[in-house]
């Protein structure tokens, strides 16, 4: 696979190194080398960077909602976050198993990344989960609306903390099941900043060198 950086963040093309300009991202499709690449999957769809139930595929919808009135900005991003909190339904009742160890959670966001980059640019803690060949796992905490918005500006301002903000669990198999509805029932899944309708229970697997990727001839390092 070979890939032009064409996105809003990039993660996927800088944490490969690749040169975000598209004249050179080209030439490295052309004279680059391939090195395996990792992906995530929620029941056989996949994901690069991260997949997450709950507030987040929320936001994204109102997010969408105020780019089409308003055009795209930080504020508007910033504004959809605060809007999607405010009105957030209650929080969702789970059964969570990793890697065959289960226990019932309480939570209004699920957060599942496999790229280290994405999390050392946003400064949170998890990247070791990844090196260590397994996916990072947060759990925001089951609080009201304002401990929301408050852990939401920790994340923002790169200040979150582990047992604080947020709950980090690493694992390469991820089963989320309903508990507060029929265990079949569908919830919207956010994968890569696109949403998706998928019914439960919810597998997230990490498939070692999935894909083969073209990046520049100097890379060496085979984790992103």
């Amino acid at each position: 696979m070979g890939i032009l950086p064409l996105g809003t963040f990039n993660y996927v093309a800088r944490s490969l190194d690749l040169p975000m300009d598209i004249p050179t991202a080209a030439k490295v499709i052309l004279d680059g080398h391939t090195m395996p690449l990792r992906i995530g999957t929620v029941n056989d769809s996949m994901f690069l960077n991260n997949a997450s139930m709950g507030a987040y595929p929320a936001i994204l919808e109102a997010r969408e909602d105020i780019y089409r009135r308003w055009g795209r900005s930080q504020i508007a991003a910033y504004w959809a976050v605060i809007k999607t909190l405010v009105t957030a339904r209650r929080p969702m009742r789970l059964r969570l198993t990793v890697d065959g160890e289960s226990r019932d959670i309480r939570s209004p966001l699920v957060f599942i990344v496999n790229n280290a980059y994405q999390l050392e640019q946003m400064k949170l803690e998890g990247a070791n989960k990844i090196t260590a060949g397994e996916m990072a796992l947060f759990i925001a905490p089951d609080t009201t609306r304002f401990g929301m918005i408050r852990h939401a500006v920790a994340v923002a301002l790169g200040r979150a903390a582990a047992e604080q903000d947020f709950e980090l669990l690493g694992g390469k198999e991820i089963d989320l099941e309903n508990t507060d509805r029929p265990a079949r029932s569908k919830r919207t899944i956010a994968k890569d900043g696109e949403r998706e309708r998928l019914r439960g229970p919810f597998r997230f697997r990490l498939v070692m060198n999935a894909l083969r990727v073209l990046v520049p001839a100097e890379r060496v390092t085979q984790v992103r």
